[in-house]
């Protein structure tokens, strides 16, 4: 498979002003080594808890959130690098949908208005063929041209999402990074998005970067799962290989914890003491020591561990695989 996004040992740090005037400064760490390659036509997951750097990954391939260090390649030009024309044009082919439909959609514009606002800026369409446009983009995610003349207000969460998805697909663009699209949406309406955004996948040929923490979510959209805490990749594998086998014991407890009847609960509790350590004074070696109930060894607490194979697609970054 042709790799059409590549992340290497990505760095995003946050200055936190501190100290006698702010002089001296702390750093939030929120992404910290992480490598991610994403082929053509794929979906892969990332997930984790709130606050573990999985957005930010997300917010550093556009720029949103600029790299300390590393590199963020697509179709092998590097983006760290380049100067905002470059960047401009490279947009193009790649946008992004956020996780709240609400706030993510000016509420004093009309969907046409916020729906062609890409092509306004990127293409020469106007008038009649524009209108044209905008209706083959709503129509495309469920919606019909008269939704064009309204405001998001008059819309339920569900649509308004949609009308994110049609602005992000205006391009026409071979990557999506999606950021939770439906983690503020009711059940029922959350299966019509998904099923929606794999019929878009199907139809269009889409590489999508699904952020989530909502496993069972992940599990039925993604081929592949990273799971992230403190700011790094934990494990890495094939979806089916991540939940028939977890390796990490962070990934056991994620799995643990999702919900569903104690008779049909294929994974042991795995219960977690303790808080997610501070993004701006991490403990030293592995990350996760500080709650990991298998946690019995120096090296766990002194040396920050590297990935170890547990079968040819299938890794993870723990001392207790060694």
């Amino acid at each position: 498979m042709k790799t059409l996004l590549e992340i290497k040992d990505a760095h995003t740090w946050f200055p936190l002003p501190s100290g006698f005037f702010g002089l001296s400064k702390q750093y939030v760490k929120a992404v910290r080594g992480v490598d991610l390659a994403l082929g053509a036509k794929e979906i892969v997951g990332l997930v984790g808890e709130s606050g573990c750097g999985k957005t930010t990954v997300g917010r550093s391939i556009f720029g949103l959130a600029p790299l300390r260090e590393g590199s963020i390649l697509f179709k092998d030009r590097d983006l760290s690098k380049m100067d905002k024309k470059e960047r401009f044009n490279v947009r193009r082919n790649m946008a992004l949908v956020f996780q709240d439909p609400h706030s993510s959609l000016s509420p004093r514009m009309m969907v046409k208005d916020i729906v062609a606002e890409p092509l306004v800026t990127h293409t020469p369409l106007r008038g009649k063929d524009l209108r044209k446009e905008l209706t083959r983009l709503l129509e495309l995610v469920g919606l019909r041209e008269e939704h064009l003349d309204r405001y998001p207000n008059e819309f339920s969460g569900g649509q308004r999402q949609r009308i994110g998805i049609a602005r992000a697909l205006a391009l026409n663009p071979e990557f999506l990074v999606l950021d939770e699209p439906t983690s503020a949406l009711d059940v029922s309406v959350q299966a019509q998005v998904l099923n929606l955004l794999l019929d878009l996948h199907e139809k269009l040929g889409l590489s999508y970067l699904f952020i989530s923490h909502d496993l069972v979510v992940v599990k039925y959209l993604a081929s592949r799962i990273l799971v992230m805490y403190c700011g790094k990749v934990v494990e890495e594998g094939k979806t089916e290989d991540i939940f028939s086998s977890p390796a990490h014991p962070y990934t056991k407890a994620l799995l643990s914890a999702i919900p569903l009847p104690e008779a049909e609960t294929p994974y042991a509790a795995v219960p977690l003491p303790g808080t997610v350590p501070s993004p701006v004074n991490l403990p030293s070696g592995c990350a996760f020591h500080t709650r990991c109930p298998a946690a019995k060894i120096d090296r766990c607490c002194s040396d920050e561990p590297g990935f170890i194979s547990v079968n040819e697609n299938h890794r993870a970054a723990c001392h207790l695989l060694a």
